[in-house]
């Protein structure tokens, strides 16, 4: 039984890789089903009415519910044994509602793994970056002749 969930757990999170939860939720609960007395939540996670996509869904609604909002956004941050405590009382119990499950879609889980970013290549000539280093606007002579004035004035 414990090897069925441990399975099932790294299949899911395989599944379930593009959300960003996954991967941490999931080691979380593998590790709680490793321990002794988890029969209770290994039989939770291999019953055919919890899903891990739905623990993570829960998660992120809870989250979402207990968030400060302002005018400009929603922001919220937990204690991590918090979250890990949601994903196990996803699990445990019998009186979780379809509403707190359900994610921004209707089925799948709401969080993403970031977008890839993209940099720009900036093209700057070479007469630019010299350009950069020209505080002054003026050309090397200059820069010359105020370098010699300041170490004879240092002497």
């Amino acid at each position: 039984m414990k090897q069925e969930a441990i399975d099932l757990l790294y299949k899911s999170i395989e599944e379930e890789k593009k959300n960003s939860l996954s991967q941490p939720i999931g080691m979380y609960l593998i590790n709680a089903c490793s321990e002794e007395n988890a029969d209770a939540l290994c039989d939770a996670v291999i019953s055919e009415n919890k899903k891990f996509e739905y623990c993570l869904n829960y998660i992120v609604n809870y989250a979402k519910k207990n968030a400060v909002k302002n005018e400009s956004c929603s922001c919220a941050a937990f204690a991590d044994d918090v979250i890990y405590g949601k994903a196990v009382e996803y699990y445990m119990s019998d009186n979780i509602s379809e509403e707190d499950i359900k994610g921004l879609s209707g089925t799948k889980a709401a969080v993403k793994a970031p977008a890839e970013v993209k940099v720009a290549k900036s093209k700057i000539s070479s007469d630019k970056q010299d350009a950069l280093f020209d505080l002054d606007g003026g050309d090397e002579d200059d820069k010359d002749k105020e370098t010699e004035e300041s170490e004879k004035e240092v002497e």
